[in-house]
């Protein structure tokens, strides 16, 4: 498991990067991630809050960092296959544009 926690989570990790790049780069300010555990910081707790709020819909549960409300974690299973993964990628990109059409643009 341990192996497939180190394949699997540079994928998880570009698969949250690209679906805030795409569409909403504006409320990201990092992707970071090591392994299995992925921290996306959001430039306010409003973003964090949308974006877990379309994880949610998606039937995703990210986890709330309780040292710091702009971030967001997800922690997925490690036994993720392909189809969990495009599944997972589609989630991502539909959380992203949520938040981009609920939270204002910071000016």
């Amino acid at each position: 498991l341990i192996g497939l926690a180190r394949e699997l989570g540079p994928r998880v990790r570009d698969l949250a990067a690209d679906a805030v790049a795409a569409n909403c780069p504006h409320l990201v300010t990092e992707v970071r991630g090591e392994g299995l555990l992925i921290g996306i910081d959001f430039v306010s707790a409003d973003a964090a809050g949308e974006f877990l709020i379309g994880l949610l819909d998606e039937h995703v549960i990210p986890s709330y960092s309780l040292n710091s409300s702009n971030v967001l974690r997800l922690t997925p299973p490690a036994i993720l296959d392909p189809a969990d993964l495009d599944w997972l990628g589609h989630a991502l990109v539909s959380a992203a544009r949520h938040a981009s059409r609920v939270v204002p643009l910071v000016a």
